[in-house]
Formats: C-alpha cells, structure tokens, sequence
C-alpha cells in the first residue's frame, strides 16, 4: 500500500499584536505547500491553518488531533510540519531559545518554543520515522538582529530569526 501523507500547515501574514509588523506572503506560501503537496499526493490530508486561525491554541491542538493522536497515520506515513511567519529568539538562564510566533502571540500568549516544538515531535516520531519540518521563519525589524543557526540543545535542527521583547512591552 502506497504511503499517505497528512500535514499541518500555518502561514501567518496578519498578526494582532499592533507591534508586530504584519508580513506579506506567508499565507500565500502556506496555500502554496498545500497545493504542491495535493499535486503530488492527491490523497494527502493537509490541513490549513492561516492567519486569525493559526493560534497558539489551535496550531498545538491540531499537532496532536491532526498528527499525533490521528489514528489512521501508519508507521509508513508521511508527516509533516510547515510553519511561515516570524520567528523570535530569546534569552533564559539557561540558554537561547528560539521559537514560532503563532497569531494571537502577546504578552498573554507566549510563542512556540524549540521546545515546545522538539517534545511535540518527539511524540509524531513514535508513529513512524518519516516527519518532516518546515520552518520558514523571518523577522526584519530595525532593532532586531537576524541569525540563522542550528540549535544544539534540543539535539534537532531549526531555523529561527529573533523578535525583540521589547518591541511587544513598548
């Protein structure tokens, strides 16, 4: 039996938090890997998640309803993971986190963590081996500087870019 493939996809171009600048093309993005994904597979399940609907809340609940939790992902399934929106790295006591912004990101709504993310995958890797993520993260803002790296702790690879705090205390 052919493998199917069942994905979780968010772009975010339009953000509530007025001190978050709004981007352009995630969204389209988003739709784009969903049509791509439907051209090669055209029995894949792709779910959607833009702009007001890809909350914190929604994106972690569809992780697991969608992925982790969905009973009919085989071990020899295709999952898989894409996000387009900003990304955000922060400072804690114990080393640089870097994260998702989901829509509704706030001082009430954290982001996505590393990991958040790491143990969320963790979880879909005990389904089957094939998971791939997709993280397509960008941030430009005057007082924000960009950096591009692999993370070492968790032990998987990410791609993030730095939201600066301060922007959303002003």
């Amino acid at each position: 039996m052919e493998p199917q493939v069942f994905a979780l996809i968010v772009g975010v171009d339009e953000y509530i938090h007025p001190a978050i600048p709004n981007l352009s093309g995630c969204a389209k993005d988003a739709n784009d890997i969903k049509r791509a994904l439907l051209s090669r597979y055209p029995g894949a399940q792709c779910h959607l998640l833009v702009n007001e609907n890809a909350t914190r809340a929604k994106i972690l609940a569809d992780l697991r309803t969608r992925l982790i939790d969905n009973p009919q992902i085989s071990p020899d399934d295709i999952m898989v993971v894409y996000f387009a929106g900003h990304g955000q790295r922060y400072e804690t006591q114990r080393r640089e986190v870097d994260a998702v912004v989901p829509v509704d990101y706030g001082l009430d709504v954290p982001a996505i963590s590393d990991a958040n993310l790491h143990e969320l995958l963790q979880e879909l890797l005990k389904k089957g081996p094939n998971v791939t993520l997709i993280l397509d993260c960008c941030f430009a803002q005057s007082n924000a500087v960009t950096a591009v790296r692999r993370i070492q702790d968790p032990l998987w690879p990410a791609h993030a870019t730095m939201l600066s705090l301060r922007a959303l205390q002003r």
